[in-house]
């Protein structure tokens, strides 16, 4: 039996993830799953997704049955036993003599014929268990048993313990095991009735999000291989995230910047609320990321403007901005249902780092923005060190900004007492957010919605 190639693929892509430095969902739209059929390119999407939400929880299980500790294990080994142990505990379609015979052989593939009886025996002591029952004897209390049952790292684990009841917890945890939903918003023009008619026309069925107007969920159908999609009518994006470039309440007549902008997504809704009618910058200091970006949305949007400069230097602007957003980068842990390697790349050092990266964009930001004018900080991130402490440190240096509520009920009600936008993953079945409004004051400003 040969190889299948979404196995291999798989195998392929959970190997450059795990030597470090390669995203997984950029790897899966690369050229390595170009040549895989509709159906292998599903299996593939589920290995690899699989493997790395479960990871722990796989390594626990196989570590009963092999006599060998994994960490002495060569990691071809090792990634062909995780492939093996999710496709016999979580994939019921999956014949079991499939999935044993088919690690065998990519071991054998990886030049470690000698491992073969290894893997081949592991699995089929992995295959008579029943993971439900097997995993009683974890208990849920400890950090530890929590990581391996949830399969996130401890240290995660724990941080989020000591700021989240048990039940909301494990809520997220659980959250972050599942498949992402797909949800859009339109990214053209057009009228929306004559969009949403084409799309069902392509066999496309789909749902307007409870409280997020004008976001779109798929419930039946693939996207991608539609028409609207290929026209860039609909452009693919979290509800939270539409959220953020709403936070702006941009008007026409605003100049508008987007620090960090590459892939675009928030700058074009930008663009969409003022029907393609505003000035907007957007700026990334990833000259290959920003090129992408301009070729996505140029055609959709031709008065969008783009700048490759470094957002932490003094910017290279002579005029002031109406409106800023600065969508910084952040450790992701929003986003771990989607982007499950993050969890494992990810250190608590990290959160040391990324704040610094942060803060300096923001004082950029904040110094091309007019007064009266409103800033949008924000990031996909969990964690109070990227988010309530940057702003506050940031509000400490520069006395003249102020945190701000919208008065648009619609924006408004996802904001907390203390003046801050946060939305929990597993609360509202997307990514995780968080946003601070901020605005300049004017020479004569005395908003009353100002939080002093």
């Amino acid at each position: 039996m040969n190889i299948s190639p979404a196995r291999l693929v798989a195998f392929q892509v959970l190997s450059r993830v795990q030597k470090g430095g390669c995203n997984a969902a950029e790897l899966l739209h690369s050229e390595l799953a170009l040549t895989l059929g509709e159906q292998d390119l599903a299996l593939s999407n589920e290995l690899v997704y699989g493997v790395l939400r479960h990871q722990l929880l796989l390594d626990w299980v196989l570590s009963t049955h092999c006599t060998t500790d994994l960490v002495k294990l060569d990691s071809a080994v090792l990634l062909a036993l995780r492939l093996g142990a999710y496709q016999l505990l979580f994939l019921d379609r999956v014949p079991a003599r499939a999935a044993v015979h088919q690690s065998v052989e990519l071991v054998k593939r990886a030049k470690l014929k000698s491992a073969a009886g290894l893997v081949n025996a592991v699995l089929r002591q992995t295959n008579r268990i029943d993971l439900s029952q097997a995993t009683v004897a974890l208990g849920e209390e400890s950090d530890q048993a929590t990581a391996v049952l949830y399969s996130h790292p401890q240290w995660l684990v724990t941080r989020w313990r000591r700021k989240l009841s048990r039940e909301k917890l494990i809520s997220l945890l659980m959250n972050n095991n599942q498949p992402p939903k797909t949800y859009f918003r339109m990214n053209t023009n057009q009228p929306e009735d004559i969009v949403l008619e084409n799309l069902e026309t392509a066999g496309i069925k789909v749902e307007p999000h409870p409280f997020v107007e004008g976001c779109w969920r798929v419930l039946k159908g693939n996207l991608l291989k539609t028409r609207v999609f290929r026209s860039g009518a609909i452009y693919l994006q979290d509800p939270a995230s539409q959220l953020i470039a709403r936070l702006l309440q941009v008007e026409p007549a605003h100049r508008c910047l987007d620090l960090c902008t590459a892939p675009g997504g928030k700058l074009t809704e930008i663009a969409r609320q003022t029907q393609g009618k505003i000035s907007a910058v957007g700026m990334d200091s990833r000259w290959e990321r920003l090129q992408v970006t301009v070729q996505l949305h140029r055609k959709q949007w031709p008065r969008l403007s783009f700048v490759a400069a470094d957002g932490r230097m003094t910017l290279p602007f002579s005029v002031l901005f109406d409106r800023v957003l600065v969508d910084a980068p952040c450790s992701g842990t929003g986003t771990l249902q989607r982007n499950p390697d993050i969890r494992w790349r990810l250190t608590p050092a990290d959160l040391d780092v990324f704040p610094v990266t942060q803060l300096a964009l923001l004082k950029s930001g904040a110094k091309c923005l007019k007064p009266g004018g409103t800033l949008v900080y924000s990031t996909c991130s969990l964690e109070e060190e990227e988010n309530q402490s940057v702003v506050s440190r940031f509000l400490q240096e520069f006395p003249e900004y102020r945190l701000e509520i919208p008065a648009d009920p619609r924006l408004g009600r996802f904001f907390s007492r203390d003046g801050y936008f946060q939305w929990l993953p597993s609360e509202n079945n997307s990514d995780g957010f968080f946003a601070a409004v901020i605005r300049r004051r004017g020479y004569a400003d005395q908003d009353e919605r100002c939080l002093v």
